[in-house]
């Protein structure tokens, strides 16, 4: 998915959000308070940027998330939600 997403930011001038959190590293250097080693490459997720992919997704998508469970059952589906912001 990140390839397509990378082609895309190509495509559109754009960035590229992501569900999740940035996967470069193994341990984040801002938890330790240290600049990013990849400033590049590190994209923000959706949320982080203040979207609420929970109310967007019916008005855009027309269906609900679903959640896995706190018992970890997984739903009938599962969703990963990507931007690019152009």
């Amino acid at each position: 998915m990140k390839k397509e997403l990378i082609r895309l930011e190509n495509e559109l001038d754009g960035q590229y959000l992501y569900a999740g959190r940035c996967d470069y590293c193994k341990k984040c250097a801002k938890i330790t308070d240290e600049s990013c080693r990849f400033p590049e490459l590190m994209r923000y997720s959706v949320e982080s940027i203040g979207s609420n992919i929970q109310k967007l997704t019916p008005d855009i998508f027309d269906f609900s998330l679903k959640w896995i469970q706190k018992d970890m059952k997984i739903p009938e589906y599962l969703v990963n939600v990507c931007a690019i912001l152009y």
